[in-house]
């Protein structure tokens, strides 16, 4: 699903990564958008664990609504990245609040990814 939000600042709208701490399932509906979804009825799952690293851009769908979580991908242990492309239920302060689930890692991970691309290069 295509990443589509209301206007919010450009710095609100990077990318985001985090260290997954526990297993933990993140919910998303199934063929519609998060504003289109009224339950959690028409909802699947994917299961993130312990050691995973996140990737998520915020978006929100209104003036007033919550900031929530497009996933973006998750890299899993063995280090490979598994391309999501989904919104879903969790919101941005759901993931800064639960320190004990997440670990904010962006700009250290950033930094990995610059020194992997720069290594590829040569």
């Amino acid at each position: 699903m295509e990443y589509k939000t209301y206007p919010m600042h450009e710095k609100m709208m990077m990318e985001r990564h985090f260290l997954v701490k526990s297993e933990f399932n993140i919910a998303y509906p199934k063929n519609i958008r998060l504003k289109d979804s009224e339950a959690l009825t028409d909802s699947d799952s994917i299961e993130v664990l312990n050691g995973d690293i996140i990737t998520v851009k915020p978006f929100k769908y209104g003036v007033d609504s919550t900031v929530y979580c497009y996933l973006v991908c998750f890299y899993n242990n063995a280090g490979i990245r598994v391309d999501c492309g989904l919104e879903t239920y969790m919101s941005l302060d759901f993931i800064l609040i639960n320190d004990k689930l997440f670990e904010d890692i962006t700009e250290s991970f950033k930094r990995e990814l610059k020194i992997n691309e720069i290594l590829e290069i040569k």
